[in-house]
């Protein structure tokens, strides 16, 4: 009896095969073409008054300059940003370069006067460091640089009230540096 019922199983199995093999069955492709893939851009410039630079002669101890506009602008199909803004001196006496102070300020774009804006910074220019989204300080926006944004600040200049007579004529050229990143990096300008 076993080896009837076996037997059957092994029929209907093979007929099962042969039925299976002599179907056929429908298919389809489909292709998904016209895909295209672009880097984003990521472009932040300096404008303002304080863009080309800035020329400040005689210069007398604890006296500051007006000041002077510096407006942080991320381009309309760029990345949100994040940025540091630092100096450098690029010639001249480096003992004068180290009694340079700096006062930055920074509020809102249209807000008038400027020259009652929170200060963000205020010290040896040797030693700028206003970085945008560092926690301690009130830059708009908690410091992210979105498309189209514009971050304002005002920088006022000032020769240390400690320089003595030495620091008569003296001079330095320094640049000032905008490093950017984009927001979501991790690691800060």
């Amino acid at each position: 009896m076993f080896r009837i019922f076996r037997g059957v199983l092994t029929i209907l199995a093979v007929l099962g095969l042969s039925v299976g093999i002599s179907h056929a069955f429908f298919s389809d492709n489909v292709v998904i073409a016209g895909n295209s893939f672009t880097g984003a851009e990521f472009n932040v410039e300096v404008r303002g008054a304080g863009a080309n630079g800035v020329t400040l002669q005689d210069m007398a101890p604890g006296v500051w300059s007006a000041p002077v506009e510096y407006d942080v602008y991320n381009l309309i199909d760029s990345l949100s940003a994040k940025y540091h803004f630092t100096s450098g001196m690029t010639s001249g006496d480096a003992d004068f370069y180290n009694k340079l102070n700096v006062r930055v300020r920074h509020t809102f774009a249209g807000t008038p006067d400027p020259g009652s804006w929170p200060v963000i910074y205020d010290g040896p220019m040797s030693s700028l460091s206003v970085l945008s989204n560092d926690p301690a300080l009130t830059i708009v926006g908690g410091g992210k640089l979105d498309p189209n944004i514009t971050h304002v600040f005002y920088f006022e200049f000032q020769v240390d009230p400690s320089a003595d007579n030495s620091f008569q004529s003296k001079s330095a050229e320094v640049n000032f540096i905008l490093n950017a990143t984009q927001w979501e990096n991790p690691v800060n300008p």
